[in-house]
């Protein structure tokens, strides 16, 4: 017979202090005396045109979810991070997690559309082009 698992169920199951995969996402609760560090990975390898686009695209919809930026020194992975003061448990860092995943998924969208349009605009345009060919003869 099969039991009812509920999310505090799992919550109360997550290992602190160690990186997991929870829904398809590498995500930290880091525990501190005066609260936790929850943090998810934006990219498992940061570039400067990632944090670029980040910074350029992403970074005020993060800094509404009271969210932030910085490099995973052990593996260079560029992550979203959240201080949650007085957190002590998953099942406290809940609704942090729910809200810093849906910024996951937000900040994903934006920087893809950011890359397609600077891909296409990086392209010269063929009025471009000739004005280049006119000024190399």
């Amino acid at each position: 017979m099969e039991k009812n698992v509920s999310l505090n169920d799992i919550l109360s199951e997550l290992p602190l202090n160690k990186t997991i995969l929870f829904d398809d996402t590498s995500v930290c609760l880091q525990m501190f005396s005066e609260g936790a560090l929850l943090s998810a990975e934006l990219s498992k390898k940061y570039s400067t045109y990632i944090i670029s686009s980040f910074l350029e695209s992403a970074f005020e919809m993060t800094l509404l979810f009271d969210a932030g930026l910085s490099i995973d020194e052990r593996n260079n992975a560029l992550l979203i991070t959240q201080w949650l003061p007085s957190v002590k448990s998953w099942i406290e860092a809940e609704t942090a997690l729910e809200k810093i995943l849906n910024q996951l998924d937000n900040c994903h969208s934006v920087i893809l559309l950011s890359k397609d349009s600077t891909q296409a605009s990086s392209l010269p345009s063929k009025g471009e082009q000739r004005i280049r060919s006119l000024l190399w003869r």
